[in-house]
């Protein structure tokens, strides 16, 4: 039923459809959550929402536990929830998915980190997280996935060292890392400093600066203290710099006294 313009919400008796093994619902206009009625199809292979008005959070059932003494969602080989407005952790259970080959959920507002669990999808061939707000690091295990072809975790919010470009990741280059400034390591910059990449890791605040205003205060202050002190010294221990300073002091104070009288004070005229 895909690229219609269907409405509303996705029905909670969609449970009943026992045989259902194909749920192509993407570019509508559907709204509402995503029922979590959908971990009763056992027999579904395919599940695409994508391009759509979805929103809350992804149901944590995707799992191979038992629901009702049956199997939910052991045959899911493709999950897309791409462009809606999901939002909350990547439920750890997507992790028990094996048979997954294809997950896109790309191009909505999803915290958290990457899961380790990751790891279990030996079969996964496309993995898109692009576009979310998830932070931390990309876990280094994630190599193992030997049939990944496709890698996206551009712009989110991630830090810290990428997997070494050892398996597949070898085949990824910056496109596939890109929009996240804390990130580091081959393809992208060598990672030079592993106390901002630590900060950077345990900090989810954006900071546009590129200065430590604090340190720079602090050296400024340092800097004028040593300089008035430089000057006191010499004037100290060299009189003909010490005559000098109080002539040009002198001067100064001069000029500055006709400057205001000849600019500044209003002329009187005599009558």
């Amino acid at each position: 039923l895909s690229y219609n313009r269907l409405n509303g919400s996705i029905p909670d008796r969609i449970d009943g459809l026992l045989r259902l093994s194909h749920l192509i619902l993407a570019h509508n206009n559907l709204e509402g959550e995503v029922p979590v009625q959908l971990c009763g199809l056992n027999q579904l292979q395919l599940l695409d929402l994508s391009d759509n008005k979805l929103h809350g959070l992804i149901p944590p059932c995707f799992d191979n536990t038992a629901l009702h003494e049956r199997r939910v969602l052991s045959l899911l080989s493709g999950i897309d929830l791409s462009c809606n407005k999901l939002i909350g952790d990547i439920p750890p259970q997507i992790g028990n998915l094996t048979r997954i080959q294809t997950l896109n959920l790309s191009h909505n507002n999803l915290t958290g980190t990457i899961l380790s669990t990751f790891t279990n999808l030996r079969h996964i061939e496309s993995l898109d997280l692009y576009h979310n707000k998830l932070n931390g690091k990309i876990p280094c295990q994630l190599v193992e996935l030997n049939a990944l072809v496709v890698f996206s975790v551009a712009y989110n919010n991630l830090s810290g060292k990428i997997p070494e470009m050892t398996t597949q990741f070898a085949t990824f280059n910056e496109s596939n890392y890109k929009g996240n400034p804390f990130l580091c390591g081959l393809p992208l910059p060598i990672c030079r400093s592993p106390v901002t990449m630590l900060e950077a890791s345990t900090s989810n605040e954006g900071d546009d600066n590129l200065i430590d205003m604090d340190c720079f205060f602090n050296t400024f202050t340092t800097s004028y203290v040593i300089v008035i002190f430089g000057i006191v010294i010499i004037l100290y221990v060299n009189p003909y710099w010490r005559r000098r300073w109080f002539y040009l002091v002198e001067m100064w104070i001069a000029s500055c006294y006709y400057f205001v009288v000849d600019n500044l004070i209003p002329i009187r005229f005599c009558h």
